[in-house]
């Protein structure tokens, strides 16, 4: 399980069958095999495209030849935190089945193939893998990046994006960016027992768009940015759309059922709810174990933070708990459609 903005991963060993002049061969029929597309070739190697899934992202495998020494790389094309093990998959299958190849074919067919290959493709006498691909442009090197959906980012942007538009037309209608009244807060969908109980139940959807405040805005965007770019690329932009409004909406039931007179916004309840499903995907040994340690101690951290944050009563806790609670339920919910989806490892 890699994690970082550009998951990757590199499997090495000595080359022991297969002829270096013919390695192009066994690496394009490797390819072949797992059904990814060939977009270079040369007697180095190959490149590759995998397939999408329609969920997941797609990732790019180099295999390569450098002194003796077989390289299979694989790296996700999109920026995210986690490839939640493909990249890993990626090269463990690509070593079995070069392996295999190597053994079965005589030098004589790896070289009749040799010469189909070099009709069928432009065999680049530019060796790419002689080094290093040209670096793709990081999505996240500019702050405008963050508000641009991409394949494994999609819903996560538009949201943060939605929420920040709903800040800014508070600003310019003249309420306080600093500490918005009580007043404001209603008039712009905050949920409010009164008004939403006497029918204006659009309050439970629209309140987790609103936002006490730059600070408040800012900190729940930071957090949306992360949980959503670590779990929208697994669970799927559809799902991750659904469990995001379900979440806000339980929490903000939860909140008018539990306290009397509190103007219930902001995100919060609904990120919390992104991090009950990751809990439960975690739980569930859907990831690599490598990384699901990690990824759980820090989601129980700032669960557990959240939390306790609520209980001198400033911060509405009733949202916190009624947002976590439907996450969990949906992610327990989704458990057996994720497995089905996920990758052995």
């Amino acid at each position: 399980m890699a994690i970082g903005f550009t998951p990757r991963h590199i499997l090495k060993q000595t080359l022991l069958h297969t002829p270096t002049k013919y390695f192009m061969v066994v690496a394009a029929e490797t390819a072949a095999v797992l059904n990814w597309d060939i977009t270079y070739l040369s007697d180095s190697g190959i490149i590759a495209e995998t397939k999408s899934d329609g969920i997941s992202m797609t990732q790019t495998v180099k295999i390569k030849l450098i002194e003796d020494e077989l390289i299979i790389e694989s790296t996700s094309n999109t920026s995210i935190l986690t490839d939640w093990g493909r990249n890993k998959k990626n090269t463990k299958q690509a070593l079995l089945i070069f392996s295999s190849i190597s053994k079965m074919r005589t030098e004589d067919q790896l070289a009749e193939r040799y010469e189909i290959l070099k009709k069928e493709y432009t065999i680049d006498t530019f060796d790419l893998l002689a080094g290093e691909l040209p670096a793709k442009q990081n999505r996240f090197s500019s702050f405008a990046a963050i508000f641009a959906p991409v394949d494994g980012y999609f819903v996560t942007p538009i949201i943060v994006v939605l929420n920040t538009m709903v800040f800014l037309l508070m600003l310019f209608s003249g309420i306080s960016g600093l500490s918005p009244d009580n007043n404001s807060l209603v008039q712009w969908g905050g949920n409010s027992r009164e008004s939403t109980i006497g029918g204006e139940w659009w309050r439970l959807f629209t309140c987790n768009f609103v936002h006490i405040g730059f600070a408040h805005l800012l900190t729940n965007m930071i957090i949306l940015i992360y949980i959503g770019a670590l779990l929208e690329p697994r669970i799927g932009k559809v799902r991750f759309v659904f469990a995001y409004i379900l979440s806000g909406i339980g929490a903000s039931v939860l909140s008018l059922i539990w306290l009397d007179n509190v103007i219930s916004v902001g995100a919060s309840g609904a990120i919390l709810g992104l991090y009950g499903i990751l809990i439960i995907l975690l739980l569930a040994n859907l990831v690599d174990k490598s990384a699901k340690k990690p990824l759980l101690a820090g989601s129980l951290i700032f669960v557990a933070y959240a939390l306790m944050s609520g209980i001198d009563g400033r911060i509405d806790n009733a949202a916190h708990i009624g947002g976590l609670s439907t996450g969990l339920l949906v992610g327990a919910i989704s458990l057996f459609e994720l497995k089905k989806q996920t990758p052995d490892i």
